[in-house]
Order: structure tokens, then sequence, then C-alpha cells
């Protein structure tokens, strides 16, 4: 972040600290982190690039975007899910959603929001997570995910299959989650993608 903004690492840390305060993202550091350690070895400075991306994102939407394309694009994945999910009754909204870089049509969001939401057996679990990615195989034996009408009927629909969601931010009310999606021919999500 110190080198994105042209500042001392002291002064980009006070900066983040105002801007995460300032606007109750608290969690975007951790995925900052996650962007930071996508790729080995010298690859870095793509990473470097994308958690610049999401710190600038705070005050610039696009860039918040922009960054997590850079993450589909990096885990190679079919699409991305920003998700605020209610507390009260699991309810979602959609906050930012990419098919292939694109943004996928309107009445397929409105679908997953109005009829699968409820029987998406993922819900409860990134829910529940903490600090750490949800990985759907982790989760759920092959037979439930072989089942389950979010996998057989939406996500299949769309050629998706594999997830990794990660907590955002934690309200009161809601908490914020973005989820990674793979297609059915791709392996599923390892521990260093994670």
């Amino acid at each position: 972040f110190a080198q994105a903004q042209g500042c001392s690492w002291h002064t980009a840390r006070t900066h983040t600290k105002n801007l995460l305060h300032k606007t109750g993202l608290h969690r975007q550091h951790d995925v900052a982190l996650l962007a930071r350690g996508l790729l080995p070895g010298n690859a870095m400075t793509g990473a470097d690039a994308i958690a610049a991306r999401l710190y600038e994102g705070i005050l610039e939407p696009a860039q918040w975007v922009g960054a997590l394309q850079s993450i589909q694009a990096t885990l190679q994945c079919a699409a991305f899910h920003q998700l605020d999910i209610q507390r009260a009754d699991l309810s979602v909204q959609s906050v930012a959603v990419s098919m292939n870089g694109d943004a996928p049509p309107s009445e397929q969001v409105l679908e997953y929001e109005r009829h699968y939401t409820p029987q998406d057996i993922r819900m409860p679990s990134i829910w529940q997570a903490s600090e750490a990615a949800v990985v759907d195989h982790e989760h759920f034996d092959a037979r439930t995910l072989q089942r389950a009408p979010i996998y057989t009927e939406f996500l299949a629909s769309l050629g998706m299959r594999h997830m990794v969601a990660v907590p955002l931010r934690d309200g009161a009310a809601s908490r914020d989650f973005v989820g990674f999606l793979r297609h059915p021919d791709q392996k599923p999500f390892g521990a260093q993608e994670q």
C-alpha cells in the first residue's frame, strides 16, 4: 500500500487505519492479505497490485470490483459474487457480481436471491465463518453436493461448481462475504488458493 501510494510505511499504515475506521470495512485488510498470498514466488508484484486496488476500492468502488476481477482471473474462476447476508433471516443482497469479467443478467442474480438463497446449503457455513475461507468440498460430502439444488440446478445452469468464500465485514445486522466460483471441470480450491 505504501508503494502504491508513494508514501512511507508509517504514513500508509495511518491512512489505511483511518480509511478502514471511517468506512467500517474492517475486513478488507484480510482480503488484501489473501490477495497477497495468491501468487507464489516472484509473482508477488501481481498480488501487490491487487492488494493496492483493494485498498483504493475503499473510496473508489470501481477499483474494488477491478481488484475482485483480478483475483478472479488469478484463481482462474468463472465468477465472483460479493454478498451482504442479513443476520435475521440469512437473506442475501448482491453487492457485486462478475461472470467471466462481465456482470451477469440481473434476472439470474434475482433468481438466486429470491429462489435459491433460502435453500442454499452453503449459507449456514458461510455465515458461521470467522476469519477463515469456506471451501464447499471441505464442508459438504460429494453426495450432498450432487443433490443440493444450488449445485444441481442453479450453478450447473451457469457452468459453475467449486466455491471458496471469504468473510469481509461483520456488522450488527449483516455480514459481507465474497465468493469465487470455478467451472465443474476445474479442480476444487486448494490450500494455497485459500
